[in-house]
């Protein structure tokens, strides 16, 4: 097992469901972590003879990961008009702009709503992962490979790595720091002014990019009490954190 925060000015991790609009997660889901460790690691989208893709990885996305919210949520919504001229003309228009020369693009006549994350930070914890020992070793010493990005490549985002002093797994009942599985709602100590909320996402991408095996997790604004619930106890040098992973 090893963890490590990531944070940013903006992030928008993208449901799936929602087809023509931009509606962010509150979390980054498993599978946008899965890219950034293979990012991290510098492997490809596509294989070429020297490396395979981790979407042709069939056992890429077998760790478990957990994620706790460090910082508040706070959600942006805006409207955008989005360029939509795909012709074969677009590089020299782009180029009539680049030297001042007006040249008219086709705008979407509908704007798309966006959703944007203000100041995000997570940590995340990851276990089981085949490259676990490169990877940890590229994000401890800062070598890794690409950039990380936060959703999109437009919202660069930093990270460090957190050591962990120990792990324990546990069944009794707790405060999750991390989100709760769906499976252990029934479980859930209910608290005043405790703000829930429920999320649904992919935990896996194939070779095709198609979003696969989707769970339900719960989400709070706080602590989430719950009784007779397994999880892990994790110790860092300044904290302990509840956790469940999925």
């Amino acid at each position: 097992m090893f963890a490590f925060t990531i944070w940013g000015k903006f992030a928008s991790f993208k449901d799936p469901f929602t087809i023509s609009q931009n509606i962010t997660l509150l979390i980054p889901p498993k599978t946008t972590i899965g890219g950034i460790l293979a990012s991290f690691l510098g492997l490809p989208y596509q294989s070429d003879r020297d490396n395979i893709a981790y979407y042709d990885d069939e056992d890429f996305f077998d760790f478990k990961y957990s994620c706790v919210i460090l910082n508040p949520i706070i959600k942006k919504s805006f409207s955008q008009n989005y360029i939509n001229d795909y012709t074969k003309t677009f590089s020299t228009k782009l180029e009539n702009l680049k030297k001042g020369k007006a040249t008219p693009f086709k705008v979407s006549p509908k704007p798309i709503n966006r959703e944007l994350l203000l100041n995000p930070k997570y940590l995340i914890f990851i276990k089981d992962f085949k490259y676990e020992k490169k990877v940890a070793e590229l994000i401890k010493t800062r070598e890794t490979i690409y950039p990380l990005y936060l959703g999109n490549s437009e919202f660069a985002g930093n990270y460090k790595y957190i050591e962990l002093l120990s792990k324990q797994k546990k069944k009794e009942d707790t405060e999750l720091d991390s989100f709760m599985l769906q499976q252990d709602s029934k479980k859930i100590l209910f608290t005043e002014n405790t703000i829930y909320s429920q999320s649904r996402f992919a935990t896996k991408t194939t070779k095709d990019r198609s979003y696969q095996d989707y769970q339900n997790v719960i989400l709070s604004d706080g602590k989430i009490g719950a009784r007779d619930i397994e999880f892990y106890e994790i110790k860092t040098k300044n904290n302990i954190y509840n956790c469940q992973f999925l």
